[in-house]
């Protein structure tokens, strides 16, 4: 499946942009799908740190967030965004919310809940719940009931996706599988997400949880092997945008450094 948009259309924005994984999103979202975006926005703290600077030099309309009044701030940001990435981290507590609200009250028609790690759901055993699981589940559960169909908010979870099998022998049993999935992979797949869901041929496709990833914690249970139940075919068909990055092609990029 092709990516169904007309050229430099969608106005994106990305919250935590110059974050770890917001500074890849926003540059795949500024390089390889530039055709599809007029518009690609920086939401971050200090617009004039290195890291967002940077951005600015790529193409990126750079808005600062204040934390003083964030509700303000983003409402003028997100004026005429069509999609909202939400890459913050969990230290960031309730601005997190706050950038939903925002999306939420501006006509946002895509939102990406900020929920790029483990998936709570398989992992948050009774007994000994996380803080930050129980965060991304009310946050989740509150952004569903504002929404009410209004937005489509989607929650993907980068540590369940897909790409590849490793073979370990210290944890759980010699055979069992875990997935991985490279921070350009994550950023290439919102983008085709996000066009497949603004098309009203295609939206329906779109799954409202998304698998991405898996992390090296509880292989031993099978519940990180998501080889198989995945949405590749649907982001990458027969792998025909781009090949996605296995284990041996990130170790292979380490060596060659």
């Amino acid at each position: 499946m092709s990516s169904p948009a007309p050229q430099n259309k969608y106005v994106v924005a990305i919250a935590g942009a110059t974050g770890n994984l917001g500074k890849e999103i926003t540059h795949v979202f500024l390089t390889e799908y530039n055709k599809f975006f007029a518009r690609v926005l920086a939401l971050v703290r200090d617009p004039t740190s290195p890291g967002a600077q940077a951005l600015a030099l790529q193409g990126a309309e750079v808005h600062a967030v204040d934390e003083s009044n964030p509700g303000v701030s983003l409402g003028m940001a997100l004026q005429g965004v069509n999609i909202v990435v939400n890459a913050l981290p969990g230290s960031a507590g309730e601005l997190r919310a706050t950038v939903f609200e925002a999306s939420l009250k501006n006509g946002v028609e895509v939102y990406f809940l900020s929920e790029f790690g483990t998936d709570h759901h398989s992992t948050n055993f009774p007994g000994f719940e996380h803080a930050e699981f129980r965060s991304k589940a009310e946050l989740a559960h509150r952004a569903r009931k504002l929404a009410q169909g209004k937005v489509r908010s989607y929650r993907r979870t980068p540590d369940s996706l897909w790409r590849i099998a490793w073979r370990l022998s210290t944890i759980g049993a010699p055979t069992q599988r875990i997935t991985f999935i490279s921070k350009s992979d994550i950023s290439r797949a919102l983008a085709e997400l996000a066009l497949l869901a603004l098309n009203p041929s295609t939206s329906q496709s779109v799954p409202d949880e998304l698998h991405m990833a898996a992390l090296l914690v509880l292989m031993g249970e099978g519940i990180l092997d998501l080889s198989k139940n995945n949405i590749n075919e649907l982001i990458n068909p027969g792998e025909g945008k781009w090949k996605w990055k296995t284990v041996e092609d990130h170790i292979r990029e380490i060596l060659n450094e």
